[in-house]
């Protein structure tokens, strides 16, 4: 039988140089799955800031809304109906 391996060269740091390419692989993995987290819940932080404001900015309308139409009513309920 015949066995596919893969022979490591003669050099003698070759193992450490594969031992430091993969940890600096893995760590530019890391840091960009770590960017990504991050971008994900600036965006969601955002988003719902956002959703507040349109919320503030829908309660001014309704309160403007409803004042108006009170005065409206209670202008038209003082005066003495003719």
């Amino acid at each position: 039988m015949m066995e596919s391996r893969a022979k490591l060269p003669a050099h003698p740091d070759y193992a450490q140089r594969l031992a430091l390419v993969a940890t600096a692989a893995l760590a530019v993995t890391l840091a960009a799955a770590s960017q990504s987290d991050e971008q994900a819940f600036i965006k969601e932080a955002v988003q719902s800031n956002l959703g507040e404001v349109q919320l503030g900015e829908l309660a001014v309308q309704r309160a403007e809304t409803e004042t108006r139409g009170s005065r409206s009513f209670r202008a038209a309920s003082s005066t003495p109906p003719s």
